[in-house]
């Protein structure tokens, strides 16, 4: 679980001058460095990786990120948008500027958006101090502070990214979720009712392990349900 807390990245000389780390002209290769305390960066969701993918070309979105959050990693069930929704966010009025969250906090104001966006929007706010290619940020462009803190009925409150990375660290959903996951992409499908006890078994052993992927894997490939087939019907 140390993937979503860590407070190291390996990095470049180019990825550690995006994370304005010390000396960063002065490394070769790849090579495992702390993260700034100031920067409250924290594992997979503080990678620049994670951050740019989950943005615009231009702008971040704290929805996305939440989305990634909520469905990848709590394999809580959202579902999706309305096709006549409106996605774009207005444009800024200079003489009254807003944040993203002032923005977004428009859906809470409509309970068909609400119900929805109360779950994913804070996430993504913890990460606001993240800008679309990962580098950390205190302020918009237009000069107002970035306000990190949320609370959702998944995980309850959070002040930042390294804060929400450890309520996710420590939610029961977050280790079956892993599992969830990576059993889906060995099988190539989505898992039936019938495998539900497969599923608990690989739970169980993957809590004993402390949550060690590797023996994760070897036990998800060297059960039943992975190597063997029913007769065609």
């Amino acid at each position: 679980r140390e993937f979503i807390t860590a407070d190291y990245a390996f990095v470049d000389s180019r990825l550690a001058g995006l994370y304005n780390l010390k000396n960063a002209s002065k490394i070769e290769e790849f090579e495992k460095r702390k993260m700034p305390s100031s920067q409250r960066r924290a594992g997979f969701l503080g990678s620049a990786a994670f951050n740019t993918i989950k943005s615009s070309q231009t702008d971040t979105s704290p929805t996305k990120r939440g989305v990634y959050v909520v469905n990848n990693l709590l394999c809580a069930t959202i579902p999706p948008p309305p096709a006549d929704v409106e996605t774009e966010l207005p444009e800024d009025d200079p003489d009254k500027p807003k944040t993203k969250k002032d923005k977004l906090d428009a859906h809470m104001k409509d309970p068909a958006c609400a119900s929805c966006h109360a779950r994913l929007d804070p996430p993504g706010y913890a990460l606001e101090t993240f800008d679309a290619v990962g580098r950390f940020r205190t302020k918009y462009e237009n000069g107002l502070a970035i306000d990190t803190n949320g609370d959702t009925q998944d995980l309850g409150e959070f002040a930042d990214a390294s804060d929400l990375a450890q309520q996710i660290h420590d939610h029961p959903n977050f280790p079956v979720c892993m599992l969830l996951n990576l059993y889906r992409n060995a099988s190539g499908r989505i898992e039936s009712g019938g495998e539900s006890q497969v599923i608990k078994g690989l739970a169980e052993q993957f809590v004993e392990s402390e949550y060690k992927v590797q023996e994760l894997l070897v036990s998800i490939v060297s059960g039943p349900a992975f190597r063997l087939v029913g007769e065609a019907k």
